[in-house]
């Protein structure tokens, strides 16, 4: 069956303003998106430049891992007794029954504990 040109006519301008409004959406999303591009790009630019600065600061650091090894290697401190002594073996099991917290070690000291891993020890607190 054959359209009528005013029907042929209403289908083709009914897909136009389909189009048009399809391609408003798209520019206005483009528009969107150089917005973002430029922020993003700017901050990228913050970020290389804080890290050119810190690279080229002329102040050499020494990790705490290098401080570890020395106190190790060079000073011939017992590392591996230094982490008995912070985590007692009688201490162990109730840690890992117990999980993330503060624990007191030896009426001395006390450990924090996150995930498994020691992260700080401080002085037991007068009092405590």
């Amino acid at each position: 069956m054959k359209l009528s040109k005013y029907e042929e006519l209403k289908k083709l301008k009914k897909l136009e303003s389909k189009y048009i409004a399809e391609l408003k959406a798209l520019n206005l999303d483009k528009e969107n998106l150089h917005i973002e591009i430029d922020i993003k790009t700017k901050a990228l630019n913050d970020i290389k430049n804080k890290i050119k600065k810190v690279e080229d600061n002329s102040n050499i650091m020494i990790s705490d891992h290098a401080i570890l090894r020395y106190l190790e290697r060079v000073m011939g401190i017992d590392i591996e007794m230094i982490k008995k002594e912070i985590l007692p073996e009688k201490d162990k099991q109730t840690i890992q029954t117990l999980g993330n917290g503060t624990y007191p070690i030896n009426n001395k000291y006390k450990i924090v504990v996150k995930n498994n891993t020691i992260v700080t020890i401080t002085e037991l607190n007068k009092g405590e």
